[in-house]
Parts: C-alpha cells; structure tokens; sequence
C-alpha cells in the first residue's frame, strides 16, 4: 500500500542525510542544504506492506492482529515505478496470492533485498512504487513474481527512472503467463534457537542462470506467541524457476531452470529492527504438506553494528485469577521487536520478565533505542470476551548501559 503524503517543512531543516538501521534499506537524496525560515512542501510517498507486517496471533479459536509497520518515504521526484500484468488462469482456483517484489543486491553483496512489494490484482494488474531512483540517470533493479502455487518468474535488469506513478516502466509488453507448481509447507523447528517476536523468516532461491545472488522469493513475520511461522505451516512453491531478462519493454525470451538449490529447495533467513539479516550456510529442502510442514532450521539475526545486547526488566501486575493468557510486546519505531509469553505471570497475579533487547545509542539517537511496551491478556475459558490490550506510560531508553527497568499493570 502506497499513500500519497505532502509534507510541509518550516524553519530550518537539513536535508540530504539519513541515518538507517542495519537490515533496512536507506536511499539518501544527492542535493543537501537547508531550508530558511518559509516553509516548503515536498510530495512524498508513504509505502507500508501491510500483508508482511500484519503480525498475527492466536486468541482461543480467534485470530489477533498486530501492525509492525517498516514504513518507507520516498520523495516523488527520486521515485519511479514497474507495472505489468500477469496472467494465472492456469492456476487452480482459488489460489494463493500473486506478489511482486522489486529486489537490488544489499550493500553486502551476498543477497538480493526487497525494495518495494505489491499484490497483484484480480486482473493480474501491479504497480510497483515508489522506486527509490537517482535524479538523473536509471536505477535497476530485479522483479521477482512469487505464489505458492505457481513456478516463480524473475526478470532482471529493468531500468527505473524518476518519473511520476502515472508514468511507470512496463515490464513486458505482453501478459506473463504464470505456471502452475506444487505447494509445499514449512515451519521453523521446534529445537530452533528461539527467533525474536519482531523477526521475519525469508525463503531464498538462486537463479544460476541469471544471478549469483539468492533472491527473496517468500517470507513472513513469525507468530508472536511461539516465534514460529503461523498456523505452524507456510505455502511455497516447489516448482522451477522462470528467468528472462528486460527487454526494453517488449516481450521477454524466459527460460525454465531449476533453482541452485533444487525445486523446492530453499536457503532460510531471518532479519528484524535493529537487527543484522542472517542466511543459512546451506540450502534446505522443503517437502511437507499443510499438516505435515518440513521442519528447517532458521538463524537468528544478530543486533546491528554498534549495537550491543540490552536488558529491559518488566514488572507486571494483573488481577489474580482474571487472565491466564497472554503475551508481552516491546516495540520501538512503531516495529515489534520482541516479546514474551506471560500467561503463567498473569495467573498468578503478576511477576517480573526480563527481555533481552538491541541496545546503544549507535542504534538510534543519542539517548538510544525508545521501546514502548504493551500487554495482551485474555482468559482462556472466554478468550474473545475477555481479551485486552493495555500499554505502559511512555517509553524507555535502552542506551550504551544496556538496562532498563519498566511497570505495567494488566486493569
């Protein structure tokens, strides 16, 4: 989802410098300098994957939702953006959704990164923006079109200039025609080191023939209560892959291969706020089904350059007897970064958990990471009726110390 924002810029502003988090991707306008003291509006576009960062959660037989937005805005005049339209009519119906991704090498050079993400529509329709891209000259990047149930297509090197939404670079001037392939299911092992509540899991294929470089095919934010996949299965796709290169606009010549790993093979990831990205050294096969996942084995994310691992100490208070349910959430920028089962905390009335945190001012600002924390409670012998969610006051600074200490009380 990308939303149109004019942003109104009074007094003094430097322009020009960004300062990112390790994991992310951070485009830095050329021009830098300052504004006096008018004012001057600039049209930015908001860009908020909302399927990647719904964080979802069992309450008894309901399902729980959490926002864990990693917003991006892009100035409009440095944007450009992709269209095409695909064709799945030989895919069953109904089938899982269509994505398309916009991916570049990350500034390690060992994987390709998702820059901008879209759904396709019920016609096969996408749009693929904002597309960070230089004043003058092209951008390039690689467009990846995945669906659990369909052999994934990549197209390499389309060019991006900054141009308006209106005016975006077509992919193909013809429709792309989507196979059909095998799904198959996974689910991160149970003897995993236990990912953070904040982390994605990401499934990586290589396409030899195009790229050295292991492209995102698929991922997912992790269930906040096991810090597993939800519904302890994720559909993906065992099929080839499908490769061509950009062919100034016309159709494009695609040819069928296997991946590097295998047709259903796939390298694990994960990544998180303020955290490193992590890839497994070898690939896995996947070959479970919906009831019966293949179990792999996921990295954890390290913390970001500079940073060092913190401790945020929670004391928690609740009515003895009103929940025996629930979980802890810490979030900073508007990200979930961790969190914790407290269900035997909240029965016995209360208690103190210890969360284990990125920490340091060479994270964030000077005072370092802002967390806020929040509670979600509910009793299990009336999980709908009695579910709740309930914020601390304000928020804490984990700096170069490493330790904070915060209260919440469950009403």
């Amino acid at each position: 989802m990308t939303l149109p924002v004019n942003l109104t810029l009074v007094g003094k502003i430097a322009l020009g410098s960004s300062t990112g988090v390790a994991g992310t991707t951070t485009n830095t306008p050329s021009t830098t300098g300052t504004l006096g003291t008018g004012s001057t509006t600039v049209s930015a576009a908001l860009a908020i994957d909302g399927a990647r960062d719904l964080l979802s959660f069992a309450v008894g037989a309901n399902t729980g939702y959490m926002l864990s937005a990693s917003t991006r805005l892009v100035d409009e005049s440095l944007a450009g953006a992709i269209t095409g339209t695909l064709d799945a009519s030989a895919l069953p119906t109904p089938h899982p959704p269509v994505w398309v991704s916009a991916e570049e090498p990350d500034s390690t050079g060992t994987h390709h990164v998702i820059v901008a993400r879209a759904l396709a529509d019920a016609a096969g329709v996408f749009t693929l923006y904002p597309l960070p891209a230089p004043k003058t000259g092209l951008a390039q990047y690689d467009v990846v079109i995945s669906c659990a149930g369909a052999e994934t297509v990549i197209v390499t090197g389309v060019p991006v200039s900054a141009q308006a939404v209106t005016a975006p670079a077509a992919l193909s001037s013809t429709t792309i025609s989507l196979a059909a392939a095998p799904t198959v299911y996974a689910d991160v092992a149970p003897d995993n080191p236990l990912l953070p509540g904040g982390a994605r899991v990401a499934f990586y294929q290589t396409a030899a023939t195009v790229n050295a470089l292991p492209y995102q095919i698929d991922g997912v934010a992790v269930d906040p209560v096991s810090h597993r996949l939800p519904g302890d299965a994720f559909g993906l796709s065992s099929g080839p892959l499908v490769a061509g290169a950009y062919s100034s606009g016309g159709s494009i010549a695609f040819t069928v291969t296997s991946p590097a790993q295998g047709n259903g093979g796939y390298i694990t990831g994960s990544e998180g706020p303020y955290r490193t990205d992590a890839l497994a050294a070898a690939a896995t096969a996947v070959t479970g089904t919906l009831t019966g996942p293949s179990e792999v084995a996921v990295p954890v994310p390290g913390i970001a350059a500079g940073g060092r691992a913190g401790a945020l100490t929670v004391t928690i208070s609740a009515p003895p007897g009103g929940f025996d349910a629930g979980f802890l959430v810490a979030s900073a920028g508007g990200r979930v970064v961790e969190t914790a089962d407290i269900a035997s905390l909240l029965a016995a009335g209360g208690g103190i958990v210890t969360l284990s945190l990125p920490a340091g001012s060479a994270l964030a600002a000077s005072a370092g990471v802002p967390y806020q924390v929040a509670a979600r409670a509910w009793n299990s012998s009336n999980p709908a009726g009695t579910y709740l969610a309930t914020a601390g006051s304000g928020s804490v600074n984990l700096g170069d110390t490493g330790i904070a200490a915060v209260a919440i009380a469950v009403p």
